[in-house]
């Protein structure tokens, strides 16, 4: 368990390395789920699955609206609760789901991986840049390869997300998450 962010939102991550899976040899990843809260705005708590690498410590957060589910937290807190108790069994289902996909990344390629990082528009150009920088690390290539698995290409965007700052990283891991139901079958 750690804080991911505090602040104006707090966002709790639980990983729970009892529910992983290898996904390459010695390259194991956990199921976890985010717990976000803010106090202003719709005063909501929100509940996401995640992905979990434990090699690296990258994140990707399961597609909104599939794999998360946000609670009111304004008055009866016995309904939050309830909500809530509710709400984990379902997004920590559709993080399973995720996995599912994400040991299949290993065997759908990304063509044309330059092209394909310059049309990530929701990256600035510094991040295109580290994004790049960490799919030739995953990749063990001086030079960015032309091709890449997409669990290579994904956790490049990840990798990328750790760097950037709590809110930003969220935004990225999100994207990840995205970007692996968009590309790769369950």
């Amino acid at each position: 368990m750690r804080s991911v962010a505090s602040g104006l939102v707090d966002v709790l991550r639980l990983v729970f390395p009892a529910e992983s899976r290898a996904v390459r040899v010695g390259d194991v990843t956990a199921l976890g789920i985010d717990i976000s809260t803010s106090s202003f705005g719709r005063s909501a708590v929100h509940i996401r699955g995640l992905l979990w690498r434990l090699q690296c410590t990258n994140g990707l957060r399961v597609r909104e609206g599939v794999g998360s589910i946000s609670i009111r937290h304004v008055g009866d807190g016995d309904r939050l609760r309830a909500g809530i108790a509710e709400a984990i069994p379902s997004v920590f289902a559709h993080a399973q789901g995720a996995m599912t996909r994400w040991q299949n990344a290993v065997r759908f390629m990304i063509d044309d991986v330059a092209a394909q990082v310059a049309a990530l528009q929701d990256l600035t150009q510094a991040e295109q840049k580290l994004v790049t920088e960490e799919i030739r690390f995953e990749a063990g290539t001086p030079a960015l390869p032309e091709r890449v698995d997409a669990f290579t290409f994904l956790n490049g965007i990840t990798a990328a997300a750790r760097s950037a700052v709590p809110s930003r990283r969220l935004e990225l891991e999100s994207l990840a998450g995205r970007l692996l139901d968009q590309r790769v079958p369950s």
